[in-house]
């Protein structure tokens, strides 16, 4: 007798080909008639969920490879696919002085802050910072305003021509990529990750506008 039932067919997909080093890569199961799963990253570690999240700490080319099984266990079928890992020290190589005194350049002015995002594993919340405006000058120094009129001084040093350092004495501070940065525009993202926890990641996005 011969059975109609499907036999299983492993496939994924990954939400990025291209990570860099603490980054979550997630994996998202497309097999059919898979009972069970067990995934390899290709860095000596391993799964069961359906649909994995997973952190590669090193850079390299990782084959990360999908095995399914059906009800019974009789077939197994493999996808496999690679995760190129980049280091993320690399992205902030200090820059050099006209590279960083360019950067200074745009972000100095005065700027409006329009949105303070954060988003904690994907899901987006909106806070206050209680500052309506900042004047960004040319030695680093960012005079805050918020709406009674009360000021505070903050700072920023970029690192080159993709990240900037910022300081508050109210608001989020840290290593922040410049996602964009044009005469009337400025969009600073920072990705932070709990060591002890690196699946759990937390994006705090500032969008200001002159």
């Amino acid at each position: 007798m011969t059975s109609c039932k499907d036999d299983p067919s492993a496939a994924f997909t990954a939400d990025k080909s291209t990570a860099q080093t603490g980054e979550v890569v997630k994996f998202t199961d497309n097999s059919t008639a898979a009972y069970n799963h067990v995934w390899d990253f290709g860095d000596g570690e391993w799964s069961t969920a359906i649909n994995p999240t997973h952190v590669y700490y090193d850079e390299g080319d990782f084959n990360v490879t999908l095995q399914v099984t059906d009800e019974k266990g009789e077939t197994s079928v493999f996808a496999n696919t690679t995760i190129v890992v980049e280091d993320f020290l690399d992205e902030l190589r200090e820059g050099d002085q006209e590279e960083k005194d360019a950067v200074a350049l745009m972000m100095t002015g005065e700027w409006d802050l329009d949105d303070y995002t954060i988003s904690y594993n994907g899901v987006p919340t909106f806070e206050t910072l209680n500052n309506e405006s900042g004047i960004f000058y040319a030695d680093g120094t960012i005079l805050q305003e918020d709406g009674q009129g009360n000021k505070s001084t903050g700072y920023f040093s970029p690192i080159n021509s993709e990240y900037v350092s910022l300081s508050f004495v109210q608001g989020p501070g840290g290593i922040y990529n410049i996602d964009e940065l044009s005469e009337d525009r400025m969009t600073l993202v920072n990705t932070y990750r709990d060591s002890s926890l690196p699946s759990n990641v937390t994006v705090s996005t500032l969008e200001f506008s002159k």
